[in-house]
């Protein structure tokens, strides 16, 4: 087990992971807004963005490391906005 850290806020939850080690993941920012965030052990924790939207949330990560996309969703602050990103 390892601790993976945060994108500035006091938590996070990894929540997917692929051969490789890459994770996929939720954290809260400094500013205390949720964020998806992809990790590897190259690069740390990185946000992932939200498209313009308030907050984002991992959904899945790729099995292969190599030419791997990111699979995330995005939500507004209205619940039925939902943005799906491949």
């Amino acid at each position: 087990m390892q601790d993976l850290g945060s994108l500035g806020g006091g938590n996070s939850e990894g929540l997917y992971i692929n051969s490789a080690g890459q994770v996929a993941g939720n954290s809260i920012t400094g500013d205390g807004v949720y964020r998806a965030y992809i990790y590897d052990a190259a690069y740390g924790m990185k946000d992932i963005g939200t498209l313009g939207y308030t907050y984002s949330t991992a959904a899945a990560i790729t099995r292969l490391p190599r030419g791997a996309r990111w699979y995330w969703k995005t939500m507004s602050t209205v619940p039925s906005e939902l943005t799906c990103v491949i």
